[in-house]
């Protein structure tokens, strides 16, 4: 990548920042501490993250793509984003990171195959993240761009990955269109967005479809909304029409009546000459959230080591009785969807089989009809040139069999971990619900991430027929004739026999595949699980890590505990006064 754009200087809204990560320590919260570390030292480098919000088909890619001055992601007419793709300013290149973190670098050009819902659907590839580095101009130096899945279609796996998002977002553009103007998905999703972006760009796409009257209206009505249900004050709409643009960040752009020079005018201040103005907002809201998350955990803590012996033991056990009955009923849970994981397994060979039985048929015809125009004077040539053909022949059928399968088991195994998910989801809730009505005191919640981590591809190799097939047995004694005659005799039962194997070894793929990936997301929501109970327990026990036993009712503990609470108030409050209302 290239060099910094600007030079780093961490400055005092910094500080505010280490003084949480330090404060937290000292409340024993390192869980907290880390996090605030890592969003700290990419603030101290001046990096930030700008994403592409909205609802599926509202030209999310489109847009993004006028920014990086080349086609360098998807679109279509179906939602094509299902996997969040991280554009950077770069030479031109493609990294895919899987669920296990390894990587690997690919052409640009193959970028579909990974993050498009047609080639990945439900992201049955396993891919954590798909990085695209294009040469966009310098002052896009540092700044990392998020085209996210859209929220609101058919799969709710893309509206969860945007979800997802939201806490790494520091800007947002948040693409509208007129077809329909803003809908109760897009609001909700808004409304969960404002809590994390220090800065919003609203861009209102696809305006070419409307006439000029039309515009200003939608423009009033969606400034309005913005306004009044999302509480955004004064909102700047930019029309634009990003299918129209080749180059959003260049100097070439189309005079088509729309926002295009100011969007990129105003992108390149804020996130060129204004990027001190621009992170000391993300700072400032950053802190805040940190703060608040702090204090609660503070608060929790406080008041448990205020209470008598007695009592403190009593509350909490009446939390740790609530977590245990939450630990019995994730485990019998998870055993029943343990059962339906098996059961999906067992349904492949059906599904399989009931997948390439219809691609049979129209195989043999059209190798019956190109095997009368193969010439060949000798058996071996007629096999070489016969044998390309049906490689030809069979391996897209192979590759459908394999993308309507495995996509297949892929929505299921989302359906079955998504499930599990909102369990967890509603657990967390009510260990939250307990603490409050036993301490008086309201946790932040914690997201809980339930999408599958995906399965590998199987493989679309087809074996040529020299290697082993009950026609090449006899090949070399026949004449070029008799051999025509003996394919096309046996033509039927060779590719049945082909798309048999190649569904044997698709299942082998798949069952192996689906047991993994079905251990590795549970496994992780495991862990989401013991995360929150143990945050809940750790401050409930005076908030102590490394700390004796007896600390937690001491004197000097509850002086420092005050101390650090007051402390984090103010860290608070300065930096909402500073963000202003």
């Amino acid at each position: 990548m290239s060099a910094p754009f600007v030079t780093p200087a961490p400055g005092p809204r910094l500080d505010a920042l280490g003084e949480l990560e330090q404060l937290s320590l000292a409340a024993g919260q390192p869980e907290l501490s880390a996090e605030i570390r890592r969003v700290g030292a990419g603030l101290g480098r001046r990096e930030l993250t700008v994403a592409v919000l909205g609802q599926f088909k509202r030209g999310k890619s489109s847009l993004l793509n006028a920014l990086a001055g080349c086609p360098a992601l998807p679109t279509g007419v179906l939602p094509t984003t299902a996997v969040a793709t991280y554009v950077v300013r770069g030479p031109r290149g493609l990294r895919v990171v899987g669920a296990d973190g390894g990587a690997i670098d690919a052409p640009l050009t193959s970028v579909a195959r990974y993050v498009s819902e047609k080639e990945n659907p439900g992201n049955m590839l396993g891919v954590s993240r798909v990085e695209v580095s294009v040469p966009m101009p310098e002052w896009a130096t540092g700044v990392t761009f998020v085209d996210s899945p859209g929220v609101g279609s058919a799969n709710d796996a893309n509206t969860a990955a945007a979800r997802r998002l939201l806490p790494e977002v520091d800007a947002a553009l948040f693409v509208l269109s007129p077809d329909p103007p803003i809908t109760a998905d897009e609001l909700a999703f808004l409304g969960e967005a404002k809590r994390h972006a220090a800065k919003f760009f609203f861009v209102v796409n696809k305006i070419d479809l409307l006439a000029d009257g039309q515009r200003e209206e939608l423009l009033d009505y969606l400034a309005r909304l913005l306004r009044e249900r999302c509480g955004f004050g004064e909102v700047r709409l930019y029309r634009t029409s990003a299918r129209n643009a080749a180059r959003l960040a260049g100097e070439e752009l189309p005079s088509d009546g729309s926002d295009l020079r100011e969007l990129a005018h105003d992108l390149r201040e804020f996130l060129g000459a204004r990027r001190d103005d621009a992170l000391g907002q993300v700072t400032r809201a950053r802190t805040v959230r940190f703060a608040l998350r702090l204090r609660a955990q503070i608060e929790l803590a406080e008041r448990a080591a205020r209470l008598s012996q007695e009592e403190r033991r009593r509350r909490l056990g009446a939390v740790e009785a609530r977590a245990a009955e939450l630990r019995r009923e994730h485990r019998a849970f998870r055993a029943l969807l343990e059962q339906d994981v098996d059961a999906l397994i067992a349904e492949l060979p059906e599904r399989i089989d009931g997948s390439w039985r219809p691609m049979g048929p129209p195989i043999v015809e059209a190798l019956n009809e190109r095997l009368d125009s193969l010439d060949a004077w000798t058996a071996g040539g007629l096999s070489a040139a016969f044998d390309r053909e049906f490689r030809e022949a069979v391996r897209p059928a192979v590759s459908r069999m394999r993308l309507t399968v495995a996509s297949q088991a892929a929505t299921d195994l989302q359906k079955l971990t998504r499930r599990l998910g909102e369990r967890l989801q509603g657990w967390s809730d009510q260990l939250r619900s307990v603490v409050r009505d036993e301490f008086g005191v309201d946790l932040p919640p914690l997201p809980v991430e339930a999408e599958p981590l995906g399965a590998s591809r199987s493989s679309d190799r087809i074996d040529p027929l020299s290697e082993g097939s009950l026609v090449a047995q006899t090949i070399m004694i026949l004449p070029a004739g008799a051999l025509r005659r003996r394919l096309r005799g046996r033509l039927a039962e060779t590719v049945e026999a082909e798309l048999d194997a190649q569904g044997g070894r698709l299942r082998s793929d798949l069952a192996g595949s689906l047991t993994q990936a079905w251990h590795q997301t549970r496994d992780r929501l495991d862990r989401q699980l013991s995360r929150d109970l143990a945050l809940v327990e750790e401050a409930l026990r005076g908030g102590r890590t490394a700390e004796s036993a007896l600390l937690a009712g001491s004197e000097p503990w509850q002086e420092r505990m005050q101390g650090v609470l007051v402390r984090t108030g103010e860290i608070a409050r300065a930096a909402g006064a500073e963000a202003g209302p």
